[in-house]
């Protein structure tokens, strides 16, 4: 008796460690595998300055479109268009296209961070549109302040390719 409960231990440890190996390599695959990295181009302009141009990555509902380097940080907030309809579930199909508001109150957000400067957008339109490939590009078009000084400032940009994470 005792002989068979330990084939039958051996059994169920070979079923566990085959399973957990599975089980691992699944996780593993799937972190992994779902790994995006950032691509494409992010160009921001900031009043008349030269403009600047990094990767950038969309992720996330609502959607977050980030761009950063060690001098400059781009951040777009994209929930939803004047119709209520959400940015993350309209750009997941390839040939989509939506304007969204930037204005105070609606989610809609536009904020560069350069120089020891923060820009903030209050009013504008980020313009987005999803490529053949899932990627997006697109425009954003704002007026806003300078975080420290409240003085005026116009911020301009375009999306070229930006990977999304799903």
């Amino acid at each position: 008796m005792r002989g068979a409960r330990l084939s039958c231990f051996a059994v169920c440890v070979g079923l566990a460690t085959a399973t957990l190996s599975g089980c691992i390599d699944a996780i593993e695959s799937a972190v992994v595998d779902d790994v995006t990295d950032p691509g494409g181009t992010l160009s921001v302009q900031i009043g008349d300055a030269a403009p600047g141009s990094l990767p950038a990555l969309a992720s996330g509902d609502p959607m977050a479109i980030t761009a950063q380097s060690a001098s400059l940080v781009v951040a777009l907030s994209c929930t939803a268009d004047v119709n209520g309809l959400h940015a993350a579930t309209v750009l997941a199909t390839a040939g989509a296209t939506m304007t969204l508001p930037i204005a105070a109150g609606n989610g809609n957000q536009l904020q560069v961070h350069t120089g020891g400067q923060s820009y903030v957008a209050d009013v504008g339109t980020i313009v987005l549109g999803t490529n053949a490939d899932g990627t997006l590009s697109g425009t954003f078009d704002s007026t806003g302040t300078i975080a420290a000084t409240g003085a005026p400032v116009t911020l301009h940009g375009t999306l070229t390719e930006i990977p999304q994470a799903h």
